[in-house]
């Protein structure tokens, strides 16, 4: 029965790499020409922690402020506010794909998916799913509206993602 005890997978197959939850990094750059732009997957880590970059105007400087300001946006240390709400997306997530093209990447930023990610809850913000088995997929991070202000770069990061694994990875 695929080592299921019981209907359910033993705990060590569930884990990445036998030990590590899974959780996606949004590394967000300024590119004044890119206007929404969209995510590109980068890598998987050995610490199961999935890596998208993503060029866009949201990541440049608006306006000089000396307040913090709402969720899914900061103020950064040059004092000037960055939003990325405009970037959430009520219709439909956004797709990125493995280099080898087996997966398929949807994220959405600062709200849940608008798709399902398998059997995954309803607060997922990022899935991988396999393009030979729709069945296999996997959470990468539950939603948040914490963005983090680098010197040059923004990040969004989604953790608490699903356990399954299939035991190889």
């Amino acid at each position: 029965n695929g080592g299921k005890k019981n209907g359910r997978v033993p705990e060590t197959q569930r884990l990445c790499h036998n030990k590590h939850r899974r959780k996606t990094m949004i590394l967000f750059s300024c590119d004044k020409t890119a206007k929404k732009g969209s995510p590109s997957f980068v890598e998987e880590t050995s610490d199961c922690t999935y890596v998208f970059e993503w060029a866009t105007e949201y990541a440049c400087p608006l306006k000089q402020l000396t307040s913090t300001s709402d969720n899914c946006s900061v103020v950064a240390s040059d004092g000037y506010e960055y939003n990325f709400n405009p970037l959430a997306n009520a219709r439909t997530d956004y797709s990125s794909f493995s280099q080898d093209n087996k997966y398929n990447y949807s994220i959405n930023v600062c709200r849940k998916l608008v798709g399902k990610c398998g059997g995954s809850g309803d607060d997922v913000g990022a899935c991988q799913t396999s393009k030979t088995d729709s069945s296999a997929a996997k959470s990468l991070g539950v939603v948040s509206k914490t963005i983090v202000a680098g010197e040059k770069s923004f990040t969004l990061a989604y953790a608490d993602g699903d356990k399954y694994s299939d035991g190889s990875a």
